[in-house]
């Protein structure tokens, strides 16, 4: 087999667990994507990659397994799972269904692909299957995860959510690497690396942390200092304001948003 799997997946700028998944460098729209819809555009970019790259159906399913793997070595699914999860889903359709692509609609599910195409119903006995899979460790072993994962998400929610934030618009371009982000439940998801933001009101270069809000709409920087001025900057994070735009108080006390100047 010569060369290696593609790693990550690039996935072209737009406007505006079971399996495990891992991550890479993407562009993003400011819209959340369902899960499906994430199978469609991640997870089949990252099971296209794999498909273009391989030389036989051997390689594209060691290639697939490995994607699998590499998800579960991830701290969490959060934006990860439909890249790991569709390399995965594409070279067992395949092998079961040709010409399943050309099936794929905006409605389609790969998991309903799959079941139908193996043609066999869902176990009933839940033990059997779960056994299959060592699940006594593996529940140890993620209700130990989960108990780390509420401490980070708490203090992750005391920065990003409860504390003093610069607000600003999330609509616009950019780029975000969604390897170690966090999910705040009710709030959004917390970037850590590479996240870069233009839109009409200016430019957010981060590498400390930014949340997107659940809805898609905003994204928030922690504060620590009053913001004045058209270059402001905050620990791991840098926004240049265009003209028209200025930076003020928001209600939250100590917090600013960024608006139009009127």
């Amino acid at each position: 087999m010569a060369g290696a799997p593609p790693g990550g997946r690039v996935e072209r700028e737009r406007p505006g667990r079971g399996d495990r998944r891992c991550a890479g460098l993407q562009t993003r729209t400011p819209r959340p994507l369902s899960r499906r819809g994430g199978q469609r555009t991640e997870g089949l970019a990252s099971y296209t990659g794999i498909a273009a790259w391989a030389n036989s159906p051997a390689d594209a399913h060691r290639a697939a397994a490995s994607a699998l793997a590499g998800g579960e070595a991830q701290p969490s699914f959060v934006g990860n799972f439909e890249a790991a999860s569709g390399p995965g889903y594409g070279v067992l359709l395949d092998d079961l269904l040709p010409g399943w692509r050309r099936q794929v609609r905006s409605t389609s599910d790969l998991g309903d692909m799959l079941a139908s195409a193996t043609n066999r119903p869902p176990t009933t006995d839940v033990a059997v299957a779960a056994a299959r899979y060592d699940a006594a460790t593996l529940r140890t072993a993620e209700e130990a995860r989960d108990r780390t994962q509420q401490v980070r998400v708490a203090e992750l929610r005391r920065r990003f959510v409860d504390g003093p934030v610069l607000t600003m618009p999330a609509v616009g371009r950019g780029t975000s690497d969604t390897n170690d982000s966090v999910g705040i439940p009710g709030a959004g998801t917390v970037y850590f690396h590479n996240f870069t933001q233009s839109g009409q009101w200016g430019r957010l270069e981060a590498n400390g942390g930014v949340l997107r809000a659940a809805d898609g709409a905003t994204l928030s920087v922690p504060v620590t200092v009053p913001l004045e001025g058209t270059t402001l900057q905050g620990d791991g994070w840098r926004v240049t304001l265009n003209a028209g735009w200025v930076v003020q108080p928001a209600a939250r006390p100590g917090s600013f948003t960024i608006v139009r100047e009127k």
